[in-house]
């Protein structure tokens, strides 16, 4: 069953991505990892259509942070 909640989901990747290349996403650094980490979960939930600013909310950024990422990232997302 899929999870429709916004929390829900974001908990969720942030979780996978958090495990899976061993950062804080929620940290506040500029170091590439962390930034990297985040881009890819904006990517994400961008792409399954959560809006910008909720994104921004969920890990304590601003929303025009989270332009920045989507507009820099260069992986694709299925």
């Amino acid at each position: 069953m899929p999870m429709k909640n916004f929390e829900q989901r974001s908990t969720v990747l942030r979780q996978v991505i958090e495990d899976t290349l061993n950062v804080d996403i929620t940290e506040r650094t500029r170091q590439r990892h962390f930034v990297d980490a985040r881009k890819i979960y904006a990517k994400i939930l961008h792409k399954d259509g959560d809006k910008i600013t909720q994104i921004a909310k969920s890990i304590r950024m601003n929303h025009a942070t989270i332009i920045h990422y989507l507009t820099r990232i260069r992986i694709r997302v299925y």
